[in-house]
């Protein structure tokens, strides 16, 4: 999926509205790079998750004992977990969208 300008609009600093959705502590380039990636990855699927239901990176870095730069590297899908099992992803997805 390629976004554009006419799909995004900016309402202050932190937050703004894409596709339907009101996205606060994403910047538009990861939003961006998410949505342009490779969707089959595990990574950008759980990018795009947390960017619907905007859970922060840190909670998500935390979570997996990443780092936040490692995070988005998995939503932009530049990079593949590697210390973290597919499934833990998978069942972490699961909760975020009950």
């Amino acid at each position: 999926m390629r976004l554009n300008s006419r799909r995004a609009r900016l309402v202050d600093p932190d937050t703004f509205y894409l596709l339907g959705m009101t996205v606060v502590g994403y910047t538009l380039s990861i939003v961006k790079k998410n949505a342009e990636a490779d969707q089959s990855k595990i990574g950008v699927q759980l990018g795009r998750i947390c960017i619907a239901k905007n859970v922060p990176v840190q909670t998500v870095a935390s979570y997996f004992g990443m780092t936040r730069s490692g995070v988005y590297y998995w939503f932009a899908g530049e990079r593949e977990p590697r210390k973290v099992s597919v499934k833990e992803i998978q069942d972490f997805i699961k909760n975020l969208a009950e």
